[in-house]
C-alpha cells in the first residue's frame, strides 16, 4: 500500500515538472487524456486521439521543436512506464474476451485523473481537443457527454459536430439537442426537421418540447406538433390540447384528441372522454369510457361520474361500486358520505372501514365531522382514524376536546370574577385535569411514531423538571424526521437561563448531524462576542454551512487569513458559497487580488464559475480593466458561457483588435 501510494505522488509530481521538451509532450498527451475523462469520455482512449489532440496543448516553440515522428513515441513510452513498478501514467486496456492488452489504446491511471479533475476543473481544452474528441469519438454516450460538455463551454461548433456524431451512432437525445440548438438560433424548419429525426429515433418527446417549450403560440401548430408526438408514441400532450379545445368549446377537436391519448396507452383520455359525453347527457356513452378507463388502470372516470349524478343516488353509488371494484378506495370514502347524508349511519360506517382497509381512512374522519353533534360517536370515529393510520386524526381529537374545555373554562373564569371563592380552586383542577388528559393523548400518538407528539412531550417534561424524559421524547421525536425538538429544548433552557442545559441539548443535535442549534444559541448570545464565536465554531464544527460562513468572515476581519480558508472551504463544502463570495468581493475591493483569486476559486471549485464574473463586473465598475480581463479570462476558462464575449469586448476596448478577433473565432470553434 506505502509503494503504491508513493508511485501516485511520483506519477503526480512527474507530471507538474514536465514543462520543457521533451517532458512537456509527456505532459501534452496526459493532459489530452485527463480532459477527456473529466468531461465524459467513459471508455480507453485510443492512441491517435492523443497523438491528434496533444499539439494544441504546447506552444509555437514546443510545436516546432518537436521531432515528425519521434515526439509521440518518446511521450508515450514515458508515459507507458510504471514509477516504482507499481503504476504508470497511461496503462494498458485488458482484451475483453483473449489473453492480453487491446493494441492502440490507453486508460489514465486513477492517480492522475483524480489529480486532472481536482487541478483542471475550471479550463476549457483547446480546439484541437474538441476537433479530434469529434473524430476519434465513436461511443454514442460519450460523444452526446462530450457535447454538452462544449455546449456549455460555448464551443458551438464542436457541440454541434460532436451531437452529429453522437446522432450517426445510434443516439436520438442527439438530435434533439440539436433541434434546441435551432430553437435557440430562430431556425424552426431546421428543429422540426431534428424532431423528426429524434421521433424516428424512438424520442418523440422533441415534438412536445417544440409544441410546448419553443414559444409556440398558434394553436393549430401546437395540435399538429401534439399529434405527430402522439402518432410516434407520446401522447402525454394530448390533455392539454383536449383542455385548450374545451376552454374553446370544440367539442369534436377535445374528443380527437382525447381519444388519440387513450389509443396511444393513456387512460385518462378515456376518463375525459367520460366526462365529455357525461356532460351532454350522454350516460351510457360516459359509463363505456369510463370502463375503458378502468380497465386501463383509472378508475377516476367512474368517480368523476358519480359526481356528476349525484342527485341520482342509487345511481351514483353504482357507479361508485364500480370504481371501488377496479381498486380505488376513494370510492368508499365518497359512499360513506352520501350513505351519511341518507342517514344511513351503519351503511356509512361499512363503506368508510372498506376504505380504510384500502388504504383511505379519511372516511372515518368525514364520517366523525358529520357527527359532530353525537360527542361520542364523533371521538369513537376518531379513534377509528387514527387506529387506521390517518395522520389528522389526533389533531382533531385535540381540537374536539379543547373546544368543550374552552367553554368550561370560561364559565369557570365568569364565576371566579363574580367573586365565587370556589371558582379558583376549580380552575387550577381542571388545568391539572387537562395536563393529564394531554399527556395520556399524546402518549398515544407518540406510540404511533408522531414526531410532534414526541416533540411536544418532550417539552412538557422539561417544563415539569423532568430531563430523562425530555431527552428520551426528544430522541424519539428526531429519529422520527422531527430534528428540531432539540432546538425547541435548547432554546427553553436558554430563556430560563439554563445555558449549561441549552448546550446539552444543542450537542445531543450536533450528534444527529444538526449544527443549527449552536448557531440559535450563538444568535442568542451574540452580545457576549467570544461566546458566540465559540458557539459558532461548535456549529460549524458539527457541520452547520451558515456557520462556516459567518466563521470564515469572522476570522478574515480578525486577520486571520487560514482560519477564514479553513472554514471558507467547510462552508463550501456544505453548500453556502455566499461568504465564500463575499470575502471574494471584499478582498478584491481592498486590493487583496491573490486573496479574492483563492476565495473566488474556493467557489469555482464547487462548480459556481459565475464567481469570475460577479469580480468581473466588480473591477468593470471600479475602472480596473487589467482586472476585469483577468477575471473574464478565468470565468471563459471556466466554461462561463457569456465571458468569452466579454473578454472579446474588453480587448477591443483597449484597442486590441486581433486579439478580439481571435477571441470571437475560438468561442465558435
Amino acid at each position: 500500500m506505502t509503494q503504491t501510494l508513493a508511485a501516485g505522488l511520483q506519477l503526480v509530481d512527474r507530471y507538474e515538472a514536465a514543462d520543457a521538451p521533451p517532458g512537456c509532450y509527456f505532459r501534452a498527451i496526459i493532459t489530452v487524456a485527463m480532459d477527456a475523462c473529466r468531461l465524459g469520455w467513459d471508455g480507453p482512449l485510443p492512441e491517435a486521439f492523443l497523438h491528434d489532440a496533444a499539439p494544441g496543448y504546447l506552444t509555437d516553440d514546443q510545436r516546432a521543436g518537436a521531432g515528425p515522428t519521434q515526439w509521440f513515441g518518446t511521450a508515450l513510452e514515458e508515459a507507458s512506464t510504471k514509477v516504482l513498478g507499481v503504476a504508470a501514467a497511461l496503462e494498458p486496456v485488458p482484451h475483453p474476451t483473449a489473453m492480453g492488452a487491446q493494441p492502440g489504446v490507453w486508460r489514465l491511471t486513477d492517480y492522475l485523473d483524480a489529480h486532472g479533475r481536482a487541478t483542471r476543473k475550471r479550463y476549457s481544452p483547446p480546439v484541437s481537443f474538441w476537433t479530434q474528441a469529434a473524430h476519434h469519438a465513436t461511443n454514442a454516450e460519450c460523444l452526446i457527454a462530450l457535447a454538452r460538455a462544449a455546449e456549455a463551454r460555448r464551443r458551438d461548433r464542436a457541440a454541434e459536430l460532436l451531437f452529429h456524431r453522437a446522432a450517426e451512432a445510434g443516439d436520438p437525445r442527439a438530435y434533439s439537442a440539436l433541434m434546441n440548438r435551432c430553437q435557440r438560433a430562430g431556425d424552426r424548419s431546421g428543429a422540426e426537421r431534428f424532431a423528426h429525426l429524434a421521433a424516428e429515433g424512438g424520442d418523440p418527446r422533441a415534438y412536445l418540447a417544440l409544441a410546448f417549450d419553443g414559444g409556440t403560440v398558434d394553436r393549430h401548430e401546437v395540435e399538429r406538433l401534439v399529434q405527430l408526438a402522439a402518432e410516434a408514441g407520446d401522447p402525454s400532450g394530448c390533455p392539454a390540447v383536449v383542455k385548450m379545445h374545451e376552454e374553446a368549446g370544440n367539442r369534436s377537436g377535445a374528443e380527437h384528441f382525447a381519444q388519440l391519448a387513450a389509443q396511444g396507452g393513456n387512460p385518462s383520455g378515456y376518463t375525459m372522454l367520460a366526462v365529455m359525453h357525461g356532460e351532454a347527457g350522454d350516460w351510457p356513452g360516459a359509463e363505456h369510457f369510463a370502463q375503458l378507463a378502468a380497465q386501463g388502470g383509472d378508475p377516476s372516470g367512474y368517480t368523476s361520474l358519480a359526481q356528476m349524478r349525484r342527485e341520482d343516488r342509487q345511481e351514483a353509488e353504482r357507479l361508485l361500486h364500480h370504481a371501488a371494484d377496479t381498486g380505488h378506495p376513494h370510492a368508499y370514502t365518497m359512499l360513506t358520505v352520501m350513505r351519511g347524508e341518507a342517514g344511513d349511519w351503519p351503511g356509512a360506517e361499512h363503506f368508510a372501514q372498506l376504505a380504510a382497509q384500502g388504504g383511505d381512512p379519511s372516511g372515518y374522519t368525514s364520517l366523525a365531522q358529520m357527527r359532530r353533534e353525537d360527542r361520542q360517536e364523533a371521538e369513537r370515529l376518531l379513534h377509528h382514524a387514527a387506529d387506521t393510520g390517518e395522520p389528522i386524526a389526533h389533531k382533531e381529537l385535540v381540537l374536539m376536546r379543547h373546544q368543550d374545555r374552552l367553554e368550561a373554562y370560561r364559565l369557570v373564569q365568569s364565576a371566579a370574577d363574580a367573586g365565587d371563592r370556589l371558582a379558583q380552586p376549580r380552575l387550577a383542577a381542571m388545568r391539572q385535569e387537562d395536563q393529564q388528559k394531554a399527556y395520556r393523548l399524546l402518549r398515544y400518538a407518540a406510540d404511533a411514531s408522531n414526531p410532534i407528539a414526541c416533540a411536544e412531550l418532550a417539552r412538557m417534561c422539561e417544563e415539569t423538571g423532568d430531563r430523562p424524559g425530555a431527552e428520551h421524547f426528544a430522541r424519539r421525536a428526531a429519529a422520527n424526521g422531527y430534528r428540531r425538538a432539540y432546538t425547541d429544548l435548547a432554546a427553553m433552557c436558554e430563556e430560563t437561563g439554563d445555558q449549561p442545559g441549552a448546550e446539552h441539548f444543542a450537542q445531543l443535535a450536533a450528534e444527529t448531524g444538526y449544527g443549527g442549534t449552536y448557531a440559535s444559541l450563538a444568535h442568542k448570545r451574540a452580545q457576549d462576542q467570544r461566546e458566540a464565536e465559540r458557539l459558532t465554531r461548535l456549529a460549524a464544527a458539527a457541520g452547520d454551512p451558515w456557520a462556516c460562513g459567518e466563521l470564515a468572515v469572522v476570522c478574515e476581519e480578525a486577520g486571520d487569513r487560514p482560519g477564514a480558508l479553513r472554514f471558507a472551504r467547510l462552508a463550501v463544502g456544505a453548500g453556502d458559497r455566499q461568504a465564500c463570495l463575499a470575502l471574494a468581493v471584499v478582498c478584491e475591493q481592498a486590493g487583496d487580488r491573490p486573496g479574492a483569486e483563492r476565495f473566488a476559486d474556493l467557489v469555482a471549485d464547487a462548480g459556481d464559475t459565475k464567481v469570475y464574473e460577479h469580480l468581473m463586473q466588480v473591477c468593470e465598475k471600479a475602472g480596473d480593466r487589467p482586472g476585469a480581463e483577468r477575471f473574464a479570462r478565468l470565468a471563459a476558462d471556466a466554461g462561463n458561457p457569456y465571458a468569452h464575449a466579454r473578454l472579446a469586448q474588453l480587448r477591443e476596448e483597449a484597442g486590441d483588435q486581433p486579439g478580439a478577433e481571435r477571441l470571437r473565432q475560438t468561442q465558435f470553434e
